[in-house]
């Protein structure tokens, strides 16, 4: 998964391409690979991770446009990180339960109709989220706007992976081997990322957990 979300960085510096690939997979690494195979021990029901993903999805949009409200409105900006702390995070629990809620008709109410009609709301409102966090990340600045896309594609690819069970096949691998091949792609991330330096910590931030360690 690394590897995959790597690719994203590394693409935006072509001249840098293979050395930043290794180096952002390798960053990755190191925090996916411990993160990922815990996350099927704290939520064991993919649904509960899927409920909990998508609360964060129908929150996105309007996260992102009350933060935006609050940085023009206000000029006090400790006041307006604290409101904005608050909100976000009522904002992002309202969602949870709403979603929670939209989930569990659509699979245990006796219509067919308040089924379809819970997951019609539920596509609706995500759809209408990332409409917003779309345009959002429009009016973003560049390097902002890659944070946000690669925090999504990480976040996307997560699910999709404990979804169809990729932690479980990927734990069938034998311990050593799998130690190995995680031993050498975050060794050769610590590489790449002490000969590029800052770039491979700026390039990608939810990717560059190890690399801020070389960027001094």
């Amino acid at each position: 998964m690394a590897f995959v979300v790597a690719l994203l960085p590394a693409m935006r510096h072509p001249d840098q391409f293979l050395l930043l690939w290794l180096a952002c997979a390798g960053s990755g690494a190191l925090v996916l690979g411990p993160a990922w195979f815990g996350v099927r021990t704290l939520l064991p029901d993919w649904r509960s991770l899927a409920m909990l993903g998508c609360g964060v999805g129908v929150a996105l949009g309007p996260i992102m446009l009350v933060g935006r409200l609050i940085k023009t409105a206000t000029h006090h900006r400790p006041l307006g990180a604290m409101t904005y702390a608050v909100v976000a995070c009522v904002g992002v629990l309202c969602a949870w339960v709403l979603v929670g809620r939209l989930v569990q008709l659509a699979h245990t109410s006796a219509s067919n109709v308040l089924r379809r009609g819970a997951q019609l709301v539920l596509a609706v409102l995500l759809l209408a989220s990332f409409g917003i966090a779309g345009l959002g990340f429009l009016g973003l600045e560049s390097a902002l706007a890659s944070v946000a896309i690669d925090s999504v594609a990480l976040l996307a690819l997560s699910m999709l992976g404990v979804k169809f069970g990729l932690d479980l096949k990927l734990g069938a691998i034998p311990p050593p081997i799998a130690w190995l091949v995680w031993g050498l792609t975050v060794g050769a991330g610590g590489l790449m990322s002490a000969q590029l330096g800052a770039l491979a910590a700026s390039a990608s931030l939810p990717l560059s957990a190890m690399a801020a360690l070389f960027a001094q």
